[in-house]
């Protein structure tokens, strides 16, 4: 049946707009801004690339969180926690879908 070529296949593709608003202190600050739009949008040369770094195999960069991994790499992945929750042995980051739970500085659950 045209039309219906699955899932994983697409007849078409659709092209649209995306506004990203990002706030700085200093907007005149080249370097700040563009610290933080990297650490939100992380570009790639090449298709083969982004698949080496990415976790999907159409090679598009999926930003994920690993057991194990430091709080500065949760950070350089997903940004600076919208809270931070220190607990004693444990430290909460809270992010908008999601809570990573750190012990002893590393990953060890993510909700």
């Amino acid at each position: 049946m045209k039309g219906s070529e699955g899932a994983s296949r697409h007849g078409r593709t659709k092209y649209g707009k995306a506004d990203l608003i990002f706030e700085t202190n200093d907007a005149k600050d080249y370097d700040a801004v563009a610290a933080l739009v990297e650490s939100w949008v992380r570009p790639f040369d090449t298709r083969s690339e982004a698949a080496q770094n990415g976790n999907t195999a159409s090679g598009v960069y999926v930003k994920e969180v690993k057991l194990g991994m430091t709080f500065a790499e949760v950070e350089a992945a997903l940004g600076p926690p919208q809270t931070r929750a220190d607990l004693g042995d444990k430290v909460l980051y809270k992010y908008k879908d999601m809570t990573v739970e750190f012990h002893d500085g590393k990953v060890t659950d993510v909700k």
